[in-house]
């Protein structure tokens, strides 16, 4: 495999060890809601990391609504009869009893299949992840 673009060229690539999953490892692309060249791409593989940016504020987290929509609109344009994923991320408190399956539940309703927990604040430490970690994953 070759490629030559503006910014970069690589020539005669291997990846190598080849996976021994058939039909293949499942490969999940960020997609940007409603721009149809972004969910067109995540389409074509097995899943996608859902970004909601119709709406000016493109820094929340997404809500079940815009997974709904992203679900409606990949149901008429997967054309793979394998399983496609819906990525949702964002923070939970790791409360099993609290918040978490309040925030999860309706997710999951509207169709996300994957949570990942992506805390990119400053004011995170090793030590306030390291006790998320602890906590488990988060339950709906």
């Amino acid at each position: 495999m070759s490629y030559v673009g503006s910014n970069y060229q690589m020539t005669d690539l291997q990846f190598l060890p080849k996976p021994v999953q058939q039909p293949q490892i499942p490969v999940w692309t960020v997609g940007a809601r409603p721009h149809r060249k972004s969910l067109a791409r995540s389409a074509r593989w097995d899943g996608i990391i859902a970004t909601d940016m119709s709406a000016d504020d493109s820094e929340g987290e997404i809500d079940p609504s815009a997974v709904s929509n992203i679900k409606e609109w990949m149901v008429n344009h997967h054309t793979e009869t394998s399983p496609f994923d819906i990525i949702v991320d964002g923070v939970t408190d790791g409360n099993a009893i609290g918040t978490t399956p309040s925030k999860l539940q309706p997710l999951a309703e509207a169709g996300a299949t994957w949570w990942i927990e992506s805390r990119w604040d400053d004011q995170e430490t090793p030590e306030t992840l390291f006790e998320r970690i602890r906590q488990g994953p988060p339950r709906p």
